[in-house]
């Protein structure tokens, strides 16, 4: 064979073998890296899913122990609650009590007074001004007499609603 025609037929093998390569690469290199990107994305993908498993697991533990905590503080508020109510109740019952008797004590001594000024009005007439005095006194000895049963009766109202609550309050423990 000429030794040209060897040249040129090496030049012929030597480009379509280059040829095939490009094209073999060509088609070979995108598929493998292709390939190579699915894998990443699929372990960014589990790598991301266990990222989120383990946010969500926190959550769930922060939550569960919002939940615990909120139990505690509602436990700590009621009995908080029945203790100032108690209290309050004790307060209340002292204040009505002292009050009443500053009343009684009121209505005593006014009592006293109207009827002095009836047994001195008896040994001799009285002016027109102690007649005032004496109506006054009256008026005032009615008025502590009405304060003084309404003050009983609110007495015994709050009273029976406290006992109303103290028996909701052990119903519901």
């Amino acid at each position: 064979m000429n030794p040209d025609v060897q040249v040129a037929l090496i030049v012929v093998a030597g480009v379509v073998i280059t040829g095939m390569f490009g094209a073999l690469t060509g088609f070979v290199g995108p598929v493998v890296l292709r390939r190579m990107d699915r894998s990443q994305r699929a372990a960014e993908r589990q790598e991301d899913r266990k990222d989120r498993e383990a946010v969500a697991s926190q959550a769930r533990e922060a939550a569960e122990k919002l939940v615990a905590s909120n139990a505690e503080v509602a436990a700590a508020a009621k009995e908080t609650g029945a203790q100032t109510l108690a209290a309050v109740g004790v307060i209340h019952t002292l204040v009505n009590s002292n009050l009443t008797e500053a009343i009684e004590d009121s209505l005593v001594s006014a009592e006293a007074a109207l009827l002095t000024m009836h047994e001195l009005a008896s040994f001799r007439p009285p002016a027109p001004e102690g007649l005032a005095r004496i109506a006054t006194m009256e008026d005032k000895v009615a008025s502590l007499r009405i304060k003084l049963a309404d003050r009983r009766e609110q007495g015994a109202m709050a009273e029976a609603q406290m006992a109303a609550e103290a028996k909701r309050a052990e119903l519901a423990e």
